[in-house]
């Protein structure tokens, strides 16, 4: 799921500012990119992954609820034991 949240906002980063940081050393891209991309990811993308997420999730529970047989005693009963004595 986390993948889903990073991999389209390091595209979009790296594709739209890949030129400019061209000349710069790796490690000062990384760390440009990655000044970019977390704040993005943790703030925006990730949270709104799971939102879609979650919503697919309740809505195939509720389909899979909904399918099931319903039984004529809505709420199972619990029996009680007798104790025995000794």
């Amino acid at each position: 799921m986390v993948w889903l949240a990073v991999f389209p906002i390091v595209l979009l980063v790296i594709s739209l500012a890949g030129d400019c940081m061209k000349g710069w050393p790796l490690p000062l891209r990384v760390l440009g990119a990655t000044l970019m991309i977390v704040p993005i990811v943790t703030n925006i993308s990730e949270p709104a992954v799971r939102t879609v997420v979650g919503i697919i999730q309740r809505s195939r529970l509720r389909r899979e609820l909904r399918a099931r047989p319903r039984s004529h005693c809505p709420v199972p009963v619990a029996h009680k034991c007798k104790e025995t004595e000794i």
